[in-house]
């Protein structure tokens, strides 16, 4: 049996929880980091981890907030996903 890396265990949590529609692309590092991308539409989000307590996530970042840091910090994945669940759902 075959295990998993930690880019189809993201995929696959992050997908669990916003559904199956959304596009999930993960970068992996030498260090262990990870760089994710979630779209769903014209809707983006861009997370961060450098460890499985560290997460920065940002939701419809502009081009002009690229390189300013994330908007949000979360000790876990799924306090990330909460964050970009909250961000996308209709006011």
């Amino acid at each position: 049996m075959m295990s998993t890396g930690p880019a189809e265990t993201v995929t696959t949590a992050i997908r669990s929880a916003l559904g199956d529609d959304v596009q999930v692309t993960v970068q992996e590092f030498s260090s262990g980091a990870l760089a994710i991308t979630i779209r769903r539409g014209e809707r983006t989000a861009m997370i961060d981890a450098r460890s499985p307590s560290e997460w920065a996530v940002s939701v419809e970042p502009s081009e002009s907030e690229a390189f300013t840091g994330h908007d949000h910090t979360a000790s876990s994945l799924a306090e990330v996903v909460d964050i970009v669940r909250r961000e996308w759902s209709p006011r």
